[in-house]
C-alpha cells in the first residue's frame, strides 16, 4: 500500500489515496481530525490508518468465515514532498506501481 498524506492547517490531515490497494481503505473517510492538544506524529497518523483498515478487513472476513493473516508489515518508509515535481513524480510512481507486480521477483 502507498499513499500520501497531507498535513494543513487547523489539525486537519488529509490521506491523499492514490494508489490504494485496498478497496475496504477507500471505504474509509479520507479526512482524520486531531483532537489531542499535541499534534500528531507521522507514526500516530499512520498507526491509525494501520488500525481502521485492520478493523475493516477483519469485520469483512469474519462476514465471511474466513481468518485473517498478517496483513500489515512491521514498519514504513517515509519520505517528505518538498515541492509539485516530487509529488508528480511520487504519485505517478504510486498510481503505476500496481501494473508492474507481475514483473516482481516477489509477487507469488
Amino acid at each position: 500500500m502507498h499513499g500520501i498524506i497531507v498535513l494543513k492547517e487547523n489539525g486537519i490531515i488529509d490521506i491523499a489515496d492514490v494508489g490504494a490497494t485496498l478497496a475496504v481503505a477507500q471505504e474509509e473517510s479520507e479526512t482524520i481530525r486531531a483532537t489531542a492538544r499535541v499534534a500528531p506524529t507521522i507514526s500516530d497518523i499512520v498507526g491509525a490508518y494501520k488500525s481502521i483498515v485492520s478493523n475493516s478487513c477483519l469485520e469483512l472476513f469474519k462476514s465471511q468465515n474466513k481468518t485473517m493473516g498478517k496483513l500489515w508489515q512491521r514498519n514504513y518508509y517515509e519520505h517528505i514532498i518538498r515541492d509539485e515535481t516530487a509529488y508528480y513524480n511520487i504519485s505517478n510512481y504510486i498510481i503505476n506501481n500496481p501494473k508492474k507486480w507481475s514483473e516482481d521477483r516477489f509477487c507469488k
